[in-house]
């Protein structure tokens, strides 16, 4: 968009658009809101940090996400220790993979929140670990 057609959405003069792109000139906050309402990303403007996008989720992450966030500490955390089993490719409660496929996947990166950490080791075991207890489930290869 030129200056000329910027300067007429916004309801100023094309000097004063001139001035605030020279920088000679600041803009005020009415300018950065009606420039914000044409899709502008203000806060990279002011401060040159990118403006974050939001994290989009399906419906059924939406869900999952909402049904941790009414849960109690400990049922948040045995939802953790179950997603990391999962993640590793176990059927939590059996300690099984549920798939050939799966029990060759090995979660590498080792998220920690909170107390609550997931690590692999070399002997393709995954263990979650909280507080002062830690649950560990060896995956076996039969090949």
């Amino acid at each position: 968009m030129s200056q000329q057609a910027l300067a007429e959405r916004l309801g100023i003069a094309l000097r004063s658009q001139q001035n605030y792109e020279a920088g000679s000139r600041v803009p005020d906050a009415t300018y950065l809101t009606h420039l914000g309402e044409l899709g502008a990303d203000v806060l990279f403007l002011v401060s040159g940090v990118r403006t974050p996008k939001p994290l989009l989720l399906d419906a059924a992450e939406q869900a999952l996400v909402e049904s941790y966030r009414r849960c109690n500490h400990e049922s948040r955390i045995s939802l953790i220790q179950t997603a990391a089993l999962c993640a590793a490719g176990l059927t939590p409660g059996t300690g099984r993979a549920p798939a050939k496929k799966a029990a060759q996947r090995i979660i590498s990166a080792a998220p920690h929140v909170g107390a609550i950490s997931q690590v692999t080791h070399n002997d393709d075991s995954v263990q979650v670990g909280y507080a002062g207890g830690k649950v560990t489930v060896k995956k076996v290869n039969k090949t």
